[in-house]
């Protein structure tokens, strides 16, 4: 039990206890029973007084409340009823939209669309802190902060794509997946007059060609090579600045990957070996049983083609 005043706490003693459904409160004043509640209800009760004049009991400004007590008896009675209601509208509960199968009455409809511009203000929420693109199986794991459960990540996961499909989120809210981006677009020049054309191209030769002038490698000065390799798309573009500043190759595998990228890979871990570089490989996959299975793996695939690519991994760290 708490007492404010002007929504100033008070200097006197006040506690509260419980007599059953009694709740009785004693101090500054008041040995009364405020409300009645049942026993196996627990109640945290916070009482402002607002008013011009409050009297006192004692030079330590602890204020006399009896005389409010009329007043505090039936916010108290009406703020413990209604806490023993749910104070969460029925459309409120849960993470996920949930329609019924069957016809939906209007009522039951307009219940599904809030759920639903909930969902979806929380996915933009999450969006809007993220500086590198995720897909849609990732949102579920952000998710879980917010009290997803790994057994919904299905029923998330299908939900974020049909609100993709309705325009309820932004189809680019969801990273695009590199294997499957469209090639062979037809690119027009937007500088359409063929003289500003070509002096455009000479400022960028005369001035600014230097700038993407590398005559070597940033690995020939080094004793060591790394690549990274991850198991999901949104990995790939969370580290990818990084590894970018540092000219470190970073490949996303999918999960199991296939043997052309395990062969780019070993081609290059070949080139440098033969420099004399220690060659090191960091993964990062996921920690259940299948990524921890295919990070158990990865020396093992990769000397599968050891035979095909003429290298073999015994020497590499993997990490």
């Amino acid at each position: 039990m708490r007492a404010c005043v002007n929504r100033t706490p008070v200097t006197g003693d006040i506690y509260a206890t419980r007599d059953k459904r009694d709740i009785d409160v004693f101090g500054c004043g008041l040995a009364h029973t405020i409300a009645k509640a049942s026993a196996a209800t627990q109640f945290d009760i916070v009482v402002n007084i607002t008013t011009p004049y409050m009297p006192l009991m004692s030079d330590g400004k602890a204020p006399n409340l009896q005389p409010f007590l009329g007043a505090i008896i039936d916010a108290t009675g009406k703020a413990v009823q209604k806490a023993r209601r749910p104070t969460v509208e029925p459309d409120t509960v849960g993470l996920l939209p949930k329609r019924k199968k069957g016809r939906q009455s209007p009522e039951a409809e307009r219940v599904y669309r809030r759920q639903v511009k909930r969902f979806c203000a929380l996915i933009r929420q999450i969006y809007s802190t993220l500086d590198f693109g995720v897909g849609s199986r990732d949102y579920c794991y952000l998710l879980e902060a917010h009290g997803l459960p790994k057994g919904d990540f299905d029923t998330a996961q299908k939900q974020i794509t049909a609100c993709r499909k309705s325009g309820d989120l932004p189809l680019n809210i969801c990273a695009e997946d590199a294997s499957r981006e469209t090639v062979g677009i037809e690119l027009i020049d937007s500088i359409t007059d063929i003289n500003a054309k070509v002096a455009a191209m000479v400022d960028q030769l005369c001035n600014h060609a230097h700038e993407q002038y590398l005559p070597i490698r940033f690995w020939d000065d080094l004793d060591v090579y790394v690549e990274v390799a991850t198991e999901k798309l949104s990995l790939r573009n969370l580290f990818e600045p990084v590894c970018a500043e540092f000219h470190v190759p970073i490949t996303n595998f999918k999960g199991w990957s296939d043997f052309n990228s395990r062969a780019g890979m070993m081609q290059r871990f070949k080139m440098h070996e033969a420099q004399g570089r220690q060659c090191a490989l960091l993964l990062c996959g996921d920690h259940d049983p299948g990524g921890l299975h295919i990070t158990e793996k990865m020396r093992k695939n990769l000397a599968d083609l050891a035979g095909a690519v003429g290298w073999s991994p015994v020497n590499l760290i993997i990490i």
